[in-house]
């Protein structure tokens, strides 16, 4: 199996998935929404993981699955979302075709993201207390709102 879709499963844990076609087993969260298989390639509620990480390590991956973790390039996790193009960037190397007008850090938001136009949504953002210091999602243009829990998954289709 190389996602969570393509296990025998009821329900909800981690399973050894095989990304890409590889031999090497990586453990992934599996869950099921409404009949649909999801594997989670992202979690966040407390803040217990630093997202502020190289672009080596958001390939790799980090965390524990069944806590907050980003499950890394492994699964693709960096390429499964197409939204007008955006790049995934980090600390050490952003994508951001206006990366000169708002680096990585605009609002304390330090964490790989995909970022276009200087992005005002960030997930993976620093952790706090404070309202942009939260996970970042912007309403629109006047509303910033801090996110204290996230989980994002994909599946085939």
């Amino acid at each position: 199996p190389s996602e969570c879709a393509d296990i025998s499963f009821q329900k909800d844990g981690v399973y050894n998935v095989y990304p890409n076609g590889g031999s090497n087993p990586k453990a992934a969260y599996c869950v099921i929404r409404n009949g649909i298989k999801w594997t989670v390639i992202h979690r966040r509620y407390d803040g217990s993981v630093d997202f502020d990480r190289t672009w080596e390590e958001y390939k790799q991956g980090f965390g524990n699955v069944k806590g907050e973790f980003w499950l890394g390039d492994g699964m693709d996790s960096t390429r499964h979302f197409n939204q007008n193009d955006p790049r995934f960037s980090t600390s050490d190397r952003d994508n951001d075709e206006y990366h000169d007008y708002c680096p990585l850090t605009v609002h304390g938001q330090s964490g790989g993201w995909w970022n276009a136009k200087c992005s005002l949504s960030n997930l993976n953002g620093n952790y706090t207390k404070e309202t942009h210091g939260l996970q970042l999602w912007n309403i629109n243009s006047l509303i910033d709102a801090g996110i204290r829990l996230s989980e994002m998954m994909i599946t085939k289709y």
